[in-house]
């Protein structure tokens, strides 16, 4: 579901414990806020489909239901050092 916008109402639900209670239990388990993990995971996927295909910065961020192409840029750059784009070019240059 890391494609898909997540709340933490509807997680809450799914696993049957108070939006409070699944915030503890998640960072027992994992040491990070749901919104800390699956936004994790979206930039984990985000750096595959930057390597990995030819979508623009701004298709990613609609792709991984980010709020804009600047949120997602700000929130890529903030995990990696690099802007989606600079991220793309260090990783897509022929070796020399």
């Amino acid at each position: 579901r890391v494609e898909k916008k997540v709340r933490l109402e509807d997680m809450a639900r799914d696993f049957h414990y108070s939006k409070n209670r699944l915030i503890q239990v998640f960072k027992e388990a994992y040491g990070l806020t749901p919104y800390a993990y699956v936004k994790s995971q979206k930039l984990r996927l985000a750096r595959q489909y930057l390597t990995d295909t030819g979508l623009s910065v701004g298709e990613i961020a609609s792709r991984l239901s980010f709020a804009d192409a600047q949120y997602f840029a700000d929130c890529f750059k903030a995990e990696t050092g690099l802007t989606p784009t600079a991220y793309r070019a260090e990783r897509t240059q022929p070796a020399e």
